[in-house]
């Protein structure tokens, strides 16, 4: 090298510069590449949890309007159509929470605060069903007043409670989100 001219000696050396930043810049679109579907990854699995969260909640209105319509219908052809909504929405809850439990088993895919919260929905769940089951009962037998009070004494107030439970899942898995949206482009 020392027999090189300067002129090559020069375009040695910015070749050597030009190949550094080639792979400098190689390294940090792969790293960037690999942030992207970090990214990614987060908000599909966010938005799953999101999206299974509003189906159970959805499903628990449906049950509960047709709990209700069970218990001021007295005509037991008309109680056919929300006796099947009860059962059809109640497994939609069931399997609705079973996807979302799914989703948030990988330690990844969800942090202790909201597996506590899919937890306490359970919960309350489990009691509810039982509720409801004392609802259809009475309606279907013709025991409307009997019903009726089961709904709005028992029914309603741990409905109230599963409705509020859910809205605060909700957030929370919003703000989770938001967060981790956040802490990817940071």
């Amino acid at each position: 090298m020392k027999n090189w001219k300067i002129s090559a000696r020069l375009g040695v050396g910015f070749a050597i510069l030009l190949l550094l930043q080639m792979i400098i810049t190689a390294i940090g679109l792969s790293q960037m590449a690999g942030l992207s579907d970090q990214i990614r990854i987060t908000n599909e699995i966010g938005a799953a949890k999101l999206n299974e969260l509003a189906n159970v909640q959805f499903a628990v209105g449906k049950r509960a309007i047709a709990a209700r319509n069970l218990a001021l219908v007295t005509d037991p052809a008309l109680q056919k159509a929300d006796l099947d909504l009860v059962k059809s929405s109640q497994a939609e809850i069931e399997h609705g929470m079973d996807r979302l439990a799914g989703i948030m088993k990988d330690p990844a895919a969800a942090t202790a605060d909201e597996r506590r919260m899919l937890e306490a929905l359970k919960e309350l769940e489990a009691r509810y069903l039982p509720i409801a089951g004392k609802v259809v009962s009475p309606a279907t037998s013709g025991r409307t007043e009997e019903a009726v009070k089961v709904l709005t004494q028992e029914c309603m107030p741990l409905l109230t409670r599963v409705i509020a439970h859910v809205e605060t899942f909700e957030t929370m898995l919003k703000a989770g989100s938001a967060q981790s949206v956040a802490a990817g482009q940071a």
